[in-house]
């Protein structure tokens, strides 16, 4: 967050000084010392839902006096006691209560649906429960959806929130959550438990893996929890310290807790999860693998950290019949190795490939997501070993392998999971060529191969992947050229091939990849061209594009309409094409270090909705177009290093767009303090 803080409030101080925090402390220094070079600039930092002090206080300096002035900083908290350290850094601490909703904004949420049939009394009668809580109404709106807008139908849920006789002692938003855990099945609420204590931020998809997509969704359905722009669960804090608070005794991630149960020794068989780690400065702790195998009935989640090792009892390991996710990254070779395949319900395991333990054979059967680490990988010798098979499986979705570098080539008859989605193979440094058989994977929608550093060659028939979605090759510098076939991949979105040094053109049909919307190109040196078919590319949206050697853009580049944001840092690059003023979606033009770029085409002055102008470092620019001034949008204008720029129209720009930030050359700079003070 520091690093974020600096970035978007201090963008000179972070840009002549390429900072880079390696800790907390380094932050805070850098903080203090960019309040200090920005004394006349003020800055808006804002907050939200800070929980404990010690977090604002790791995030700021110890004195905010140092602050420009005008500045603010926002925080929204449900603990005034958490912002006491604003006012011991020596700033003004201004209290603002959030209201309740009033009921225009309020009826916006409860009748969002705009085909509900609800009586105006109805209405009214729900608004004063919800007494104008957004939580509360955002839940009450989920079961009014649910029940068709009919108010009687939703009896336990008003009844609870107008009486509040099971929980007397918590607040109206407690207790409705009370309330809407206790009418949800079993299952979903174990679910939502799990959730809480283990899972918050985690991918939806995983989630899903592990709980049940069907108990995601009732839970969603139930305002419970919600799915952020990125994919992730995200639950209201209200909402997870009241699934804390009911798993206290049953989920435990907090090693006290965990001593406290295993030194009764009472209730080890109605556990339904653990998860625990040691600081990197604590030292190893060891557990008795009999506690473990006391909770073989009712184990949902089992997690054990690096420093957690597991005495062996000798006891024929049973069967845990509920256990669905499964994580090891410490000693467990006392406890293991488990038969996996007895494991009927795991759905997400991340844990080590030993001699005579996991392989890819013995996998059960509704594994969906498998993460194999390093551990024990060295001491199975699998390099060496015969290859390891692959049994049919129709299940697994996700194969994570990027730990086990010391794989020179992928497994057998990897072509039999028949399911997979994604094959995440980063860093494996030593593998020169993918073999034909990722080619048979007819579900594959991501391949990451990030750090392929000795990776020369694609397969063939790499075209056949036509599901395939997202394709990294960050860092594949023995990549020289792809297929013929790579056209043919007619789903790709995402296609990463920065870093790829040695890779000196794009086939000459990459046009047909009509999917594509993301396109990373950056340091791809020796790229000398881009295909005329690149024209083609009528979804593209983002182009990083970085190059010694590419000297001109496809004279049909403005046909790629679709196009927001474009960063085409190439040093032999000397003009634009003339059909840049087809760009009518482009929002950033990231030009800088271009330094034989000498003019811009007048078009450019007609791309109506770009914000963001980078010209730094464009040495040999002379001048720019003369309707430069007309952009109605421009927010930002870099002409840092622009030694050859000889006139900027800042007045019109100013005059047009009041928000407008413009770094000027520093020739330029003394001009414009010589006009202000003429005026």
């Amino acid at each position: 967050m520091q690093q974020q803080i600096l970035k978007d409030a201090f963008p000179e101080y972070t840009y002549d000084r390429n900072v880079t925090l390696r800790n907390s402390a380094e932050g805070r220094d850098h903080l203090s010392s960019a309040f200090q070079a920005q004394r006349n600039k003020p800055v808006f930092l804002f907050i939200d839902n800070a929980l404990r002090a010690e977090d604002l206080q790791e995030l700021f300096p110890k004195r905010l006096t140092g602050l420009p002035k005008r500045s603010r900083i926002v925080i929204t908290t449900r603990n005034l006691g958490v912002t006491d350290m604003v006012r011991e850094s020596g700033l003004v601490r201004r209290e603002h209560s959030v209201g309740t909703l009033p009921d225009q904004e309020a009826i916006k949420i409860l009748l969002r649906d705009s085909n509900h049939d609800i009586t105006k009394d109805d209405t009214q009668k729900t608004l004063k429960i919800c007494a104008g809580i957004p939580l509360v109404l955002e839940i009450v709106a989920a079961r009014l959806r649910k029940q068709n807008y009919k108010v009687d139908r939703c009896t336990q849920i008003f009844e609870a929130l107008e009486s509040g006789k099971d929980v007397v002692e918590e607040n109206l938003s407690q207790r409705l959550v009370h309330s809407v855990y206790g009418g949800l099945e079993a299952s979903t609420q174990e679910a939502f438990l799990d959730i809480c204590c283990f899972f918050v931020s985690w991918s939806r998809h995983d989630v899903e893996c592990i709980v049940g997509a069907e108990e995601v969704t009732h839970l969603e359905e139930a305002a419970l929890f919600k799915t952020s722009v990125k994919g992730n669960v995200i639950v209201h804090d209200i909402i997870r310290a009241k699934g804390l608070s009911m798993s206290e005794s049953n989920r435990f991630t907090d090693m006290h807790s965990w001593f406290d149960v295993v030194n009764e020794n009472q209730g080890l068989d109605q556990i339904k999860g653990v998860w625990l780690s040691r600081e990197e400065t604590e030292a190893a702790y060891e557990i008795d693998e009999n506690h473990i195998l006391s909770m073989k009935k009712s184990l949902r989640v089992l997690a054990l950290g690096n420093k957690i090792n597991v005495s062996r009892s000798g006891q024929k390991t049973p069967k845990f019949k509920e256990l669905r996710f499964l994580r090891l990254d410490g000693d467990i070779s006392g406890l293991w190795p488990m038969n996996l395949e007895s494991l009927e319900r795991l759905a997400v395991f991340h844990g080590p490939v030993f001699k005579d333990g996991v392989t890819l054979y013995r996998l059960p059967k509704k594994l969906r997501v498998m993460k194999a680490t390093a551990q024990f990988a060295e001491s199975a010798n699998l390099q060496e070993s015969k290859p390891v098979n692959v049994a049919k499986n129709s299940s697994l979705e996700e194969l994570d392998l990027k730990e086990l570098k010391s794989l020179l080539k992928l497994p057998e008859k990897l072509d039999h999971l028949t399911g997979l989605k994604h094959l995440i193979l980063d860093e494996w440094d030593k593998v020169e060529e993918l073999s034909e058989q990722v080619c048979e994977l007819c579900s594959l929608c991501k391949l990451s191969i990030y750090g392929g550093l000795s990776l020369k060659n694609l397969p063939k028939e790499f075209g056949k992947l036509s599901c395939l979605e997202e394709l990294i090759l960050t860092s594949c510098k023995q990549l020289e050229e792809l297929p013929s076939t790579f056209g043919e991949l007619s789903s790709l979105k995402h296609l990463n091939l920065a870093l790829c040094v040695k890779l000196k053109e794009l086939p000459s049909n990459f046009g047909k990849l009509s999917s594509l919307q993301i396109l990373n190109l950056e340091s791809c040196w020796k790229l000398e061209a881009l295909p005329s078919s690149f024209v083609q590319l009528s979804q593209l949206k983002k182009l990083n594009l970085r190059s010694d050697n590419l000297k001109e853009l496809p004279s049909g580049f403005g046909k790629l309409s679709s196009l927001a944001e474009l960063r085409c840092n190439c040093l032999e690059l000397k003009e634009l094409p003339v059909s840049f003023r087809q760009l009518i979606s482009l929002t950033q033009l990231d030009l800088s270090c271009c330094m034989n770029l000498k003019t811009l085409p007048s078009s450019v002055g007609e791309l109506r909705s770009l914000r963001d102008m980078n010209l730094s470092s464009c040495y040999k620019l002379e001048e720019l177009p003369s309707n430069t001034g007309e952009l109605p949008c421009l927010t930002l204008l870099d002409l840092r290093q622009c030694h050859s720029l000889r006139e900027c129209p800042i007045s019109a720009l100013r005059q047009r767009n009041q928000g407008l930030t413009i770094w000027l050359p520093d020739h330029l700079k003394d001009r414009e303090s010589t006009s202000s003070d003429q005026r």
